[in-house]
């Protein structure tokens, strides 16, 4: 009784530290992909606001 209560206590302590270590593991993730993605997508941006104002400055030049 006192095996089968110790081994059920450890049981639900391993399958809580392993269900907070994947949400964990799952969070860092996620945020990590979403900071990579909005950084790409900000650079990409960034770059097109400085081909067109490139672009428009040379146009006023020979304009």
């Amino acid at each position: 009784s006192l095996a089968d209560s110790l081994a059920d206590s450890l049981a639900d302590s391993l399958a809580d530290s392993l269900a907070d270590s994947l949400a964990d593991s799952l969070a860092d993730s996620l945020a990590d992909s979403l900071a990579d993605s909005l950084a790409d997508s900000l650079a990409d941006s960034l770059a097109d606001i400085k081909l067109v104002t490139k672009f428009g400055e040379d146009w006023m030049k020979t304009a």
